[in-house]
């Protein structure tokens, strides 16, 4: 499979084509490098925020995130495989997938990370980029910054950047909203599996260009 590699350095966009051995995908992609990814910035009196790519430096506040954010739905007997994990896992998973981290004033408040499909699992359930971690620090729920950070992750990284024709992600069979939250963005159930843990799982997947054809087109 052919596959772009987007490189973004000092505004400027150059690509070229590189080999890539992912027997399962079936549509070109851009591969970003994200070493000078841009981020989001938005500023005011009160408030200034941001997306960024997070390097292996933020693995053991990203870590934290997590775990505060998963705590409550250990609460509820709901077992994400990350509330087993460590920050060596964290700080791996930064260096070969891309996690995600809104910041406000610098603290992180909320996080997401995509597996691309050259780096899933044979067995993976799609062909499409894999959404998990997503989590908002306790102290900053209710507040938009989940929605904002899937939406950047889903519009601005995956759709109008790398060209991904869509996304799919997973969560507890017997959380309580998420399911449904997700639905009302546009996701749809299509396959369920049970983790390491014993938690049932529900897949669902979000089809960007659910017309177009498999060879997405490179950017110019």
């Amino acid at each position: 499979m052919r596959l772009a590699q987007l490189i973004l350095r000092q505004a400027k966009v150059n690509s070229h084509i590189q080999q890539n051995d992912c027997h399962y995908c079936r549509f070109t992609f851009i591969t970003p490098n994200f070493n000078n990814f841009p981020v989001i910035n938005r500023e005011s009196e009160n408030m200034s925020q941001s997306v960024q790519v997070a390097k292996p430096d933020d693995a053991e506040e990203i870590f934290a995130l997590l775990q505060r954010a998963y705590a409550t739905l250990l609460a509820q007997d709901i077992h994400f495989t990350i509330t087993q994990g460590n920050v060596s896992q964290v700080r791996q998973t930064i260096e070969r997938e891309t996690v995600l981290v809104l910041r406000k004033w610098q603290r992180a408040v909320a996080t997401v990370t995509v597996r691309f499909p050259w780096t899933q699992e044979a067995n993976a359930p799609s062909q499409l980029p894999f959404i998990h971690w997503f989590a908002v620090d306790p102290d900053f729920k209710g507040q938009g910054y989940g929605r904002e950070i899937i939406s950047w992750a889903e519009d601005h990284l995956l759709k109008e950047t790398l060209k991904a024709p869509g996304v799919y992600l997973a969560t507890a069979v017997k959380h309580p909203w998420l399911s449904e939250l997700y639905q009302r963005r546009g996701y749809q159930p299509f396959y369920h599996r049970t983790n390491p843990l014993g938690e049932a799982l529900v897949f669902l997947k979000k089809e960007f260009q659910p017309d177009a054809s498999p060879e997405i087109a490179r950017s110019a």
